[in-house]
Order: structure tokens, then C-alpha cells, then sequence
């Protein structure tokens, strides 16, 4: 047993948790240790706490972000609402900045991507590692596909990352913080969720141009390796499996998955997706963002090889924000748009799917 779950004492619920039914639901008090680590005493009881986090989530008991950036992001926004000078626009340089950041932190397309920053005035041009993989790159601002096949390079088409957040002066005098975190949730809603979506549908049309799409019942140890196999088997290294949080369920009622799962005790990375590790692979879920911003579909599992041989995630601009004022337009709102440029591509050898039948 690890020293991290021999220091830690031995009883049947810790604060920030207890149990319910012979269910770990929250309590209150602390969560976590000094470190960040949740407060468990072995595997079993971080994997029930991990899916505890996961309700907790949905019922609306975690905050998206913590009490002191929801009041200084409002405060930014308030003070910045009526000002002639331009604080406005640099608080749409400070929100832009918080979802680049988040966006980097939670989204797949960085975790599972080799980036590639893009400069102004040239191509996007990315070698494939070999002739005989078929690439699937988004075409049509991001709303189509393109299969590259039997090509030494592959040019991915960019698309834009965009959206408006509109904060009206009586919607902004009436609320406290809670506002911005809406707005901020609504922004990550509309780029994160996109950026998502359109790697979901570029390893989606990777199923079964390869690698054969495999169904379950339930995901159990067997169906992990057969996925995993799929890749490796191809020289490459799975290092990623992406599951939606129902397939964590059969884990956690499966014995045999807790004796070779690597566990994560931070309480940060766990919130932003991360699972730990089996097999090497990391596992990664979108089971605690907000449900607006969940792209998987229930019962979904990709096992992915490296970023270097998965695909690209091409970065011309990153997000920023410019500030809109529609006073002028007779309307009492402010706000920020937010855009950035990028374009990705995914080749077919290093994608395996699974999915509940």
C-alpha cells in the first residue's frame, strides 16, 4: 500500500464527504488535505469519492471557479462597466486570457493534440508519419471532413473559435459574482464545447477506416485491451483513453480495474478530467464540466496514441477579446467578443472507439 494511503487515518468517511446508503455523498467540511489531495484512506474509497465529486457537480455544489476569481472577475467587469477610458477593453483582455487558460487546462483537443503554433502569412502544413494513413482534417469553418489519403502531407483548413458575451447594465447593477461565472461558463460553452465537438467528429470518422468500432455491454477489462490493442498493435503507444462518466461507473463496480489503476489524488486535476492511469494510458472524461459543456455522448470510450501521432491542433491566433459598447445601437449592454483561429487534424492508425451497444 502507497505511504499516501498509510497517512492517511482509517475511518469510514473523511471531512467533506460521509456516507449515505452505503453511498459516499458530500458533508461538510474539508475535502481535501493541506496538499490539494482528497481525502481517502485507499483505492476504493478515492474511486467512490471521485464519482461523489462527479454528482456533486451536477447538483450544483461545486464552483466553477473559486470565490475570490469570481469577485475579482466581477468587480473588473463592474468597474470597468462605466468607464469612458479603456478599461472595458482591457477586461475583455483579462476575460479572453481566463478562457485560453481554462480552455488549455480542460479541453481534449490540447490534452490529446501536438500543437502547433501557425505564424500569419504562411500554410499550415503538417507531414504525416506514414503514406498509408488516412487523415481526417475539418473542412468548412470546422462544420465538415475531409479525408487525405495516400498523401505525404496534410493542409488542415482553418476555422474560428468565436462568440459574444452580452451583459446588460440592469442584469449587471441587480447580481453579484454569480453573473460573471454565467457569462464565463457561457463563453467556455460556446469555444471549449466547439473545439471539442469538432475533434469528437474528426476521431468519429476515423471508426472503422481502420480500426474496427467495438460494442459492449459493459466496459470491462477485456474491452480495454482489445482497444488498446488496436493501437498498439500498430506501433504506436496508446497513451490516452477518453471516456464519458457513465464507463467510470463500470469501472468502479469492477474489482479487477482498482489493482492495476494508477490513481489521482489532487482535487484540481480531477476537476479539470484527469482519472489517473491504467495500462499506461491516462484517463481523461468530461464528466465534471457543467452539462452544457459535456461533448461525449453516454457509453463513449476513445483510446488515442501519442499527440505526436494522433494529429495536429494548429494554433494561428489564440482567443482575445475586444470590448462591444451597443449604446450606440440604443441598447444598454456591453460586453466582450472573443475569437481565436485553429485547425486540426486526426490520422486514423492512432484512434481506436468503443461504445455501449
Amino acid at each position: 500500500m502507497s505511504n499516501f494511503y498509510q497517512n492517511a487515518p482509517v475511518v469510514d468517511h473523511m471531512p467533506g464527504f460521509t456516507k449515505h446508503n452505503d453511498k459516499v455523498v458530500a458533508s461538510a467540511g474539508r475535502m481535501t488535505d493541506a496538499n490539494g489531495d482528497i481525502n481517502a484512506y485507499d483505492k476504493k474509497d478515492l474511486l467512490n469519492k471521485i464519482s461523489a465529486l462527479a454528482e456533486m457537480g451536477q447538483n450544483g455544489q461545486l464552483q466553477a471557479s473559486s470565490e475570490e476569481d469570481r469577485a475579482e472577475r466581477h468587480n473588473l467587469v463592474k468597474a470597468a462597466f462605466h468607464s469612458k477610458g479603456d478599461q472595458m477593453a482591457i477586461a475583455a483582455e483579462v476575460f479572453a486570457d481566463d478562457v485560453w487558460e481554462t480552455l488549455n487546462r480542460q479541453g481534449f483537443t490540447e490534452t490529446l493534440l501536438a500543437r502547433k503554433d501557425i505564424a500569419d502569412g504562411t500554410d499550415n502544413r503538417v507531414k504525416k508519419r506514414r503514406k498509408d494513413v488516412t487523415a481526417f482534417q475539418a473542412i468548412n469553418d470546422g462544420e465538415g471532413i475531409a479525408q487525405i489519403i495516400e498523401q505525404a502531407y496534410v493542409y488542415p483548413q482553418d476555422y474560428y473559435l468565436q462568440c459574444q458575451v452580452l451583459i446588460e447594465e440592469k442584469e449587471l447593477a441587480q447580481a453579484g459574482p454569480e453573473l460573471m461565472d454565467e457569462k464565463f461558463q457561457d463563453a467556455m460553452e460556446a469555444i471549449l464545447v466547439r473545439q471539442d465537438r469538432i475533434l469528437r467528429k474528426l476521431m468519429l470518422a476515423t471508426a472503422g477506416s481502420f480500426n474496427a468500432p467495438i460494442s459492449f455491454a459493459n466496459f470491462t477489462p477485456q474491452v480495454m485491451s482489445s482497444l488498446r490493442t488496436q493501437v498498439s498493435s500498430n506501433g504506436l503507444r496508446a497513451a490516452n483513453m477518453v471516456v464519458a462518466f457513465d464507463i467510470w461507473d463500470d469501472m468502479l463496480t469492477d474489482p479487477s480495474f482498482t489493482s492495476f489503476w494508477e490513481p489521482v489524488h489532487k482535487y484540481q486535476l480531477i476537476m479539470e478530467g484527469q482519472l489517473g492511469s491504467v495500462l499506461g494510458m491516462n484517463i481523461i472524461t468530461d464528466g465534471f464540466r457543467y452539462e452544457t459543456l459535456k461533448v461525449l455522448e453516454p457509453g463513449e470510450v476513445f483510446v488515442t496514441g501519442s499527440p505526436v501521432t494522433l494529429g495536429s491542433r494548429g494554433v494561428r491566433r489564440k482567443v482575445e477579446g475586444t470590448e462591444i459598447n451597443q449604446y450606440n445601437l440604443g441598447a444598454p449592454r456591453r460586453g466582450f467578443y472573443l475569437r481565436g483561429i485553429e485547425s486540426c487534424h486526426v490520422e486514423d492508425r492512432a484512434v481506436s472507439y468503443g461504445v455501449r451497444a
